[in-house]
């Protein structure tokens, strides 16, 4: 399993030092990133066949939703990139608005999935799903913000 979360780890930090400059790059390295993401999943969630026929659709569509709110957190990390030695306090605050809304965006996509799963799954198979994500999501966050620099202070 840590190999697997390192993997996943750095494939996202790598992907965030090339977002920049290459657009191909990083989507190779984020379709890396999400097989990385479900092998780790697989690995650890023990499904029976039955349980797995319910699972991976589920998996898959919640991925989906995820995965381009993730393409718009990319997109605000680039924006402050672009405008981190300009930015005033106006920029900022817009920044970090956008950044706040594709957090709730993200926390409502993981519930309402959860809520689906839990429907079709026993809930401490959903559980264990959860505690996953939320480790892998961990590792992600900690790598950008590793690799994001703190504003200039005036």
């Amino acid at each position: 399993m840590k190999k697997v979360l390192l993997a996943v780890f750095a494939v996202c930090t790598i992907s965030m030092s090339y977002a920049q400059n290459a657009t191909d790059e990083v989507e190779i390295l984020r379709d890396l990133a999400d097989a990385e993401r479900k092998a780790l999943v697989s690995e650890n969630m023990m499904l029976t066949d039955e349980e797995s026929k319910i699972f991976w659709p589920l998996y898959d569509a919640y991925r989906a939703e995820a995965r381009e709110i993730g393409t718009e957190g990319i997109k605000i990390i680039e924006e402050f990139a672009e405008n981190y030695e300009t930015m005033d306090d106006a920029k900022a605050i817009q920044i970090m608005d956008s950044y706040f809304k594709n957090r709730a965006a993200a926390t409502k996509v993981q519930n309402d999935h959860r809520m689906k799963m839990q429907k079709v799954l026993p809930g401490k198979l959903v559980m264990r799903y959860m505690q996953i994500e939320n480790k892998m999501n961990a590792i992600i966050n900690f790598g950008l913000a590793a690799e994001i620099p703190l504003t200039i202070k005036e």
